[in-house]
């Protein structure tokens, strides 16, 4: 669900979930389908960008592990 939000946002949730994990606790991202755009054929590369929200592409270019 970080997808659909702005980098911003995704930051707060982030140190949010940070703040109330317990001493030891452990918080995942999970990207169930990591890609890079640029490789998927053209066609797919229309369909994502018509149906998916417009963080999306924001979202997938990042490297989240600068965060942990």
């Amino acid at each position: 669900m970080l997808h659909g939000f702005p980098q911003n946002i995704r930051e707060r949730v982030i140190k949010n979930v940070f703040e109330v994990l317990k001493n030891g606790g452990v918080f995942f991202i999970l990207d169930y389908n990591e890609f890079d755009k640029d490789l998927m054929p053209f066609y797919l590369r229309i369909l994502f960008k018509l149906i998916e929200c417009p963080y999306a592409f924001d979202f997938i270019e990042k490297d989240w592990n600068i965060f942990f």
